[in-house]
């Protein structure tokens, strides 16, 4: 079979289609040139030189230069002779065409790329392939469908470079003599051009992901880029002697489009959602993490992970009326860490009575009744795993689950240093009977209405050395099956949680959330960086947690520090996770708690408007609701370096109102000490503590400018109605041609949501959520002239005021009214002409209301 031939039957995709998609998509060629285009990028192949060049068609400019590709030491560039064929382009990202060049050479083996382009999309899609002509197998460990030189000839003024890391790792917008070099995993964006004009961008990363990680490479020269992609594992993928082997599933993607530096990364985004099948859940409740809670150094709360004290944690919590705005998340954590055996690889419920961490006790002794029961209380069960720890008793049992199929195959590397961790390899997850022991693992589960699973230790599962019972598995391809296993066995509605990925973004569409800390319940300015700079990826490809939030530990200790902590936790991930329990709290942290409750759905993050400003951290974040609707977070990271002054702060600061010291595991708990540090820096497992206190300082930002040159991007030619919701105070109405400013308090952040005037009456912020709005309304405000009237629908709760404030725009209320709830009406600004709606549910539920207007003055 051919290779188009081999390409059509993998797609689906008809022959037909490919004539239909001739106006669209084309390709022509000459003896020496094949040439693939569409409206916005062209692709020259050179057939004689093995090289390729890519011409942005808005500006005629050559961004891409003498691009190669190769196949370990095999490259394109060294006397290989080229053959080319025309097949359709048709998967989950879209429609196209394809031209797959084939090179081959005497005693080498014959090199495969595939240069792809959709309709009306500017990226170029690419992946390798090899036929191994020889009579002995290859194993591929690396390739590289790119390398070559970006934008030459240019003088790259104000350039920057942003990483894709994942994980721990300490994303970040390089810039000055600091951009010179970058290599990371994923994906970069490399950007340049002065402030007021269009930026040149170039965004080179992994597309698709099954049995490869991908790495990328921007290195700025004189007046060029040098820059490649690549694909690697450390055991490699298995070609048999005479046979082809296929790298589709593994892609890339080059886009240079003149499209804004936002625009760009979002585009990227939503193709890597669609090119690995992202499917997200919707889970928007918020989760409790029992070992954060009762640790000492964490929550100091007694110890309730079993089944029976999450289900007292869920009553309690209840009691205090936290469920009347969002199920609870509760996750049972089975992480003994007894050694040589445990409940891992075990997994069932004889396993998980038998050991006091996370143990299932009676009455609720199985995951069926625990996870029944938890959802008839009003909870979403969770539970949690140590990946790939082993158990000795499971490997004596099952040796042929085992990688290498033996008891004792030492690491090549020494032990996973996780509490007493192991000196040997685990479990093989390609194994058949391994495989089918999972299923059953999650078929139990499943009975309980587990809703999720968190993967702890998941280096434990990373099998460098090899030994999978599958002989054509790599690494990666091992290491995903651990996840895909989990996702297809509860469901695609379940958070099947990363903690920490080291190898990038390999799990996309087997995964929904990944982890960005290290073991932490505070916030500070560097977490709102790392997710914040990947907003593009949050909540389309992926959701971020960085970890726990615990009100006590928040930094200014008042309302201001707690309410920063909620909020950009709300802002910059997709989970949210609590290390205190809910009845333990203050009433005013509860109440401003419910206030990020529960999560939205929406496949979009809030911006980083000052990313690309030289600021270490970014301070402005923006949520475009709609062009005419914005909701704007100023975050005040402002400190200084003063260790009297810390000290004095921290004396003034009390401890917890609740220190319960019960006996844990036999180890009796110790009072943890107040931090002489107030902002330590993260990263990659490693805190380096500053001597730093936060201060009040100055923030704006423009409304009209670019959000490449750090404005919101605003109409100059409108007003805009500002409202800022902690505060609960009216900004002002400001022209779209001036800039938005605040003076905050040390550590204060500001959620004010921006609204264009209408002409007329509007709703401008609402009290019950700090997205004010656009998670409480079920029907937003509509203006019907002919009555004069404003109608909606909101979700209340039950005993809570409810407050809309409405914008009058020179209208008279005249009478107001709601089903199932009391409405009143007062004017608290007639010089501006602002009011607020208030309104008072007779029960939980959805309430329409509706605000009558005399004749406008």
């Amino acid at each position: 079979m051919s290779i188009k031939n081999w390409i059509v039957a993998l797609s689906g995709a008809l022959l037909s289609s490919f004539t239909l998609l001739a106006d669209v998509v084309e390709i022509h060629a000459t003896d020496s040139e094949a040439v693939i285009e569409n409206e916005q990028v062209e692709v020259r192949i050179s057939l004689a030189a093995g090289t390729y060049s890519a011409i942005r068609k808005s500006d005629h400019s050559e961004a891409l230069s003498q691009a190669s590709w190769s196949v370990e030491d095999w490259h394109s560039t060294d006397g290989y002779t080229f053959e080319w064929e025309a097949a359709p382009l048709a998967d989950s990202v879209g429609q196209g065409k394809q031209i797959i060049l084939t090179g081959s050479k005497a005693d080498a083996p014959s090199l495969i790329l595939s240069l792809g382009l959709y309709e009306a999309e500017g990226f170029i899609a690419l992946y390798s392939g090899v036929v191994n002509t020889s009579s002995q197998p290859l194993q591929i460990k690396s390739f590289s469908p790119l390398t070559g030189t970006a934008y030459s000839g240019e003088a790259f003024e104000d350039f920057i470079l942003l990483d894709g890391e994942s994980g721990e790792y300490l994303t970040r917008v390089r810039t000055g003599d600091d951009a010179t070099e970058l290599s990371c995993f994923n994906n970069i964006l490399a950007s340049f051009g002065a402030k007021g004009a269009a930026k040149n961008n170039l965004l080179i990363g992994g597309l698709s992901y099954l049995d490869f990680m991908k790495s990328a490479q921007v290195k700025r020269m004189e007046q060029a880029l040098a820059i490649k992609l690549w694909g690697h594992d450390p055991v490699g993928k298995r070609v048999d002697p005479n046979s082809t082997r296929i790298l589709d599933q593994d892609r890339f993607y080059i886009d240079f489009s003149n499209v804004s530096r936002f625009g760009i990364l979002e585009n990227y985004g939503l193709a890597l959602k669609a090119a690995n099948h992202v499917k997200l859940d919707t889970l928007t409740a918020p989760g409790l993490n029992f070992w954060y809670c009762m640790f000492h150094i964490w929550g100091n709360d007694e110890f309730r992970n079993t089944s029976v004290g999450t289900l007292e944690a869920l009553q309690k919590a209840k009691e205090t009326g936290f469920l009347n705005y969002s199920p609870l998340a509760l996750r049972l954590e089975p992480d003994d860490y007894a050694v040589p055996n445990n409940q891992q690889g075990w997994w069932d419920d004889e396993h998980w009575r038998m050991y006091e961490s996370g143990k299932l006790e009676k009455p609720y002794d199985t995951i069926e009744k625990w996870g029944n029961e938890v959802q008839k209380q009003g909870g979403i069960p969770l539970i949690y795993s140590q990946t790939a720890r082993r158990s000795l008793d499971y490997a004596e049992a099952f040796p042929e689950h085992m990688l290498f199929n033996e008891v004792s195959r030492r690491r090549s590397k020494g032990k996973i240093d996780y509490h007493k961790g192991d000196l040997f390899w685990s479990y093989d997850f390609t194994d058949p009977g391994f495989i089918e022991h999972m299923e059953e693992v999650y078929s139990n589960l499943k009975k309980g209405g587990v809703r999720g699973i968190k993967f702890d230790y998941p280096d434990t599962g990373w099998a460098y050395d090899g030994g999978m019972e599958d002989p054509y598995a790599t690494t990666t391809r091992a290491y995903r099956k651990i996840y895909e296993l989990a996702y297809e066995g509860l469901g695609w509605n379940s958070d099947i949680h990363e903690r920490l990925p080291l190898h990038g973004d390999i799990c996309l569409g087997a995964i929904t959330t990944h982890r960005t800390e290290f073991d932490t319940d505070r916030y500070y300015p560097v977490m709102a960086r790392k997710c914040g700079l990947r907003w593009y990826k949050n909540r389309v490809a992926v959701k971020y947690v960085n970890d726990v939030i615990n009100p006590f530990h928040a930094f200014p200790f008042n309302s201001d520090g707690w309410r920063t902590m909620y909020t950009m936790t709300y802002l910059t991930n997709g989970r949210i996770e609590i290390g205190k329990y809910i009845e333990n709290m203050t009433d005013e942290m509860r109440h401003d708690l419910t206030r990020i409750i529960p999560l939205y759905t929406e496949e979009k993050s809030a911006k980083p408007i000052d990313a690309f400003s030289g600021k270490a951290y970014p301070q402005i974040f923006d949520f475009e609701v709609s062009p005419a609707w914005h909701l704007v977070a100023f975050y005040n990271t402002q400190i200084e370096r003063n260790k009297k002054k810390i000290q004095a702060q921290w004396d003034t600061i009390p401890r917890e109102p609740v220190t319960i010291e019960p006996e844990t595991q036999g180890k009796k708990k110790k009072k943890r000490p107040l931090p002489t540090t107030a902002w330590p820096v993260t990263g990659r497992g490693l805190r380096e503590a500053a001597q730093t206190l936060p201060i009040a300082s100055t923030i704006s930002v423009s409304l009209s400018d670019s959000n490449d040159d750090g404005g919101l991007g605003l109409d100059p030619d409108r007003e805009y109605y500002v409202y800022d919701f902690w505060n609960d105070a009216f900004v002002g109405k400001l022209s779209g041609k001036t800039e938005l400013e605040q003076t905050l308090r040390p550590g204060e952040t500001r959620m004010m949501s921006v609204h264009a005037v209408q002409p007329n009456p509007q709703f401008i912020s609402t009290d019950r959520h700090v997205m004010q709005g656009y998670v409480d309304f079920e029907k937003l405000p509509e203006w019907k002239a002919e009555r004069q009237t404003l109608t909606a629908r909101s979700k209340l709760i039950l005993d809570e005021v409810y407050t809309v404030t409405l914008a009058l725009n020179g209208y008279e209320v005249d009478s107001v009214s709601a089903s199932g709830a009391t409405a009143e009406f007062q004017l608290v600004d007639a010089a501006q002409g602002i009011g607020k709606l208030t309104l008072l549910a007779l029960q939980n539920g959805v309430v329409e209301w509706t605000v009558n207007f005399k004749d406008k003055k």
